[in-house]
């Protein structure tokens, strides 16, 4: 279906897209992958190393557009209907808190987000997910206002897996996406009580991804065989209902309306958005599709801003006819490209007392990290941070100034099931810079089915010391958040 080709041919110059990529470059993002196409033409494609073409990468809230288009499957075999309510399919769920709003609630007013809950539910580490849903009382009239009810979502892919009998995502792959190319390997993580996490779950390639929005862009047709109707579809990417709440500058890409668990985007376009930016922006009117994947979850809302505006900014806009080629310009955007790595930690202060601290041991206060003791120790450009917890020694080894790959310390590992733990560890990355000559940072990068980083200041003082530990993830490293004091021993 897809060919790779230059810009140029398709109407952009290669000094445009080598403009764009060194600019997201340059703010520091963490971004894994970048696909842009327009029609059936990629003209560029980069993965950034330790990820690859086949790597299966969480999607977050991507999901969630997926859920959608599995309802509207699911409603033409005639499995459900849109006007259906929704409580109609968790009989076993009832209980005194379902009042009328429950029940006038609409499997429309869910794809929408506007249910009856304008409330969150934590359901993490309960066994059964569904019913943590049920617990709360609702508080909107269904079929108003917008709230972004993500475990609605999860909850309509609930639905179509009661009505199919299968995983909701081996369903769209059994009935379209294994015939349009997607990828065998994908799947969907699960949510206590065995249903997907539909609603940020999906496992899948960034050409996945790109395979997926080309064919809602096409609006259900593949290679000239339609797999869902037109009017679904289309209702799909068209503003169901406002979604503007106003006083939030970093939100202005995405206050646009919204559709069936997809946002609309400038332009009259739509994309799917996920946590972290996880982002496949679709443009009708260039018919072009921008996919990135990422791991921005220190700062997001401003990661996606830089990102959405050097899109709507520098690329989107300046589409044309073809172009001359220009085999220069484009050989330097191939050769960029080609050559990336997840951002590490650079520009180290050369005058550093790495000498005087290298194997010393520094005992700790109590700590809401729970460690006891910290080494370091340093071998020319790399080095390895030791801290004692539990009775045990763990160790982090990184890179001064660049990444070393490896394995997070610890036993335990979330899942295929969320918060259900089991034996292994995360995959991780981690660099370091000297940022003052008696300060060290070091940057843990989680690059695993869940996603997520880890920054550890470490500051010393004569024979003091302290350590500061700041994660930004969901689900994961949450005993890694704190300062602490400490001495040479």
């Amino acid at each position: 279906m897809f060919k790779i080709t230059t810009p140029e041919s398709v109407g952009i110059s290669s000094e445009k897209v080598t403009d764009f990529f060194k600019t997201i470059n340059s703010y520091g993002l963490n971004t894994h992958s970048v696909i842009m196409a327009r029609g059936n033409n990629i003209f560029a494609e980069s993965y950034y190393v330790p990820f690859k073409k086949d790597t299966l990468h969480r999607m977050y809230s991507v999901s969630k557009s997926f859920v959608a288009i599995a309802v509207g499957l699911a409603e033409q075999e005639n499995l459900l209907s849109l006007d259906d309510k929704f409580i109609d399919y968790f009989p076993e769920y009832i209980n005194q808190n379902i009042d009328e709003k429950y029940r006038q609630t609409t499997i429309r007013d869910m794809l929408t987000m506007r249910g009856c809950m304008a409330k969150y539910a934590n359901w993490w580490g309960e066994s059964d997910r569904v019913k943590t849903y049920f617990s709360e009382t609702s508080n909107q009239t269904p079929g108003t206002n917008f709230h972004y009810d993500s475990a609605g979502s999860f909850l309509l892919g609930c639905i179509v897996e009661k009505v199919t009998g299968m995983p909701f995502l081996e369903y769209l792959k059994q009935k379209i996406l294994l015939e349009i190319g997607f990828s065998k390997e994908s799947y969907c993580l699960l949510a206590p009580g065995g249903h997907s996490i539909g609603d940020s779950g999906v496992m899948c390639t960034t050409r996945d991804l790109l395979i997926f929005a080309r064919f809602v862009m096409n609006g259900g047709v593949w290679n000239g065989k339609r797999y869902i109707n037109e009017e679904f579809m289309k209702s799909a990417v068209s503003k169901q209902t406002d979604n503007y709440i106003g006083g939030n500058v970093s939100e202005c890409f995405e206050n646009n309306g919204y559709g069936y668990l997809i946002w609309k985007m400038p332009r009259d376009g739509f994309g799917f958005i996920g946590m972290a930016s996880q982002y496949a922006i679709c443009d009708p009117l260039t018919d072009s599709i921008f996919i990135i994947t990422s791991e921005n979850m220190d700062g997001e809302k401003v990661a996606s801003t830089l990102i959405m505006n050097e899109l709507y900014k520098n690329i989107i806009p300046n589409f044309s006819n073809p172009l001359p080629e220009n085999q220069e310009s484009y050989k330097n955007l191939t050769e960029y490209i080609d050559n990336q790595e997840i951002f590490p930690l650079k520009n180290s202060v050369l005058n550093n007392i790495s000498k005087d601290i290298n194997g010393i041991k520094y005992l700790l206060e109590e700590n809401p990290m729970s460690i006891q003791s910290i080494r370091l120790n340093f071998d020319q450009n790399s080095g390895i941070f030791e801290f004692e917890n539990d009775k045990s020694v763990n160790k982090i080894e990184f890179g001064i100034g660049y990444n070393v790959f490896g394995k997070f310390p610890g036993k335990k590992r979330i899942g295929m099931t969320a918060s259900v733990y089991e034996d292994g560890q995360y995959n991780c990355a981690a660099s370091a810079v000297w940022c003052e000559k008696d300060k060290i940072h070091i940057l843990v990068r989680i690059i695993d089915t869940y996603l997520g980083t880890l920054s550890i200041i470490i500051g010393f003082k004569d024979e003091k010391v302290t350590l500061t530990m700041q994660k930004h993830s969901q689900r994961i490293l949450e005993n890694y958040n704190g300062t602490a004091a400490g001495y040479r021993i």
